[in-house]
């Protein structure tokens, strides 16, 4: 897959998740919320790396 197009989409989706991990992690240190929400947190988190390797493009 090494020559696939860059996606904004992707980009944008990234910026979505990390936005709602870095309220979840708030929660989590604030212990506002349950601890399984860590495992939410750790699913947002591989979103945000998969996304943000789409997003990369070509390269």
């Amino acid at each position: 897959m090494g020559n696939r197009p860059a996606s904004a989409v992707s980009l944008f989706t990234a910026v979505g998740a990390a936005i709602c991990l870095i309220v979840g992690l708030v929660a989590l240190i604030r212990h506002w919320s349950p601890g399984y929400l860590a495992i939410w947190c750790v699913a947002l988190a591989a979103a945000v790396g998969f996304n943000l390797w789409a997003a990369k493009g070509r390269g």
